[in-house]
């Protein structure tokens, strides 16, 4: 069912494409057993998939965060108040 998992880069982290696999799911159907060197292939590739989604959110993510605060020092109004701060997304 490695088809239904997705990982992502944080340790540890595997989720159920819950919707798609319960769709397809038959308790009554037996899957043929795939050899473990293909289920490790899966999952290694998997894994690398994760990394490079996680390092292109996190470029995306960056860039916008850079675009704010150029925008801020740009304002030249340093005074704290939540309409100066609101590009920030501070909490």
């Amino acid at each position: 069912h490695l088809d239904y998992v997705r990982s992502d880069a944080v340790p540890c982290q595997s989720m159920l494409k819950a919707k798609a696999f319960f769709a397809k799911f038959d308790p009554e159907k037996i899957l043929p057993s795939e050899p473990t060197e293909k289920k490790v292939s899966a999952l290694i590739k998997k894994l690398e998939d994760g990394v490079e989604t996680l390092r292109v959110n996190r470029a995306e993510s960056l860039i916008a965060m850079q675009k704010e605060v150029t925008k801020y020092l740009e304002n030249d109004t340093f005074e704290v108040t939540s309409e100066t701060q609101e590009g920030l997304r501070l909490k």
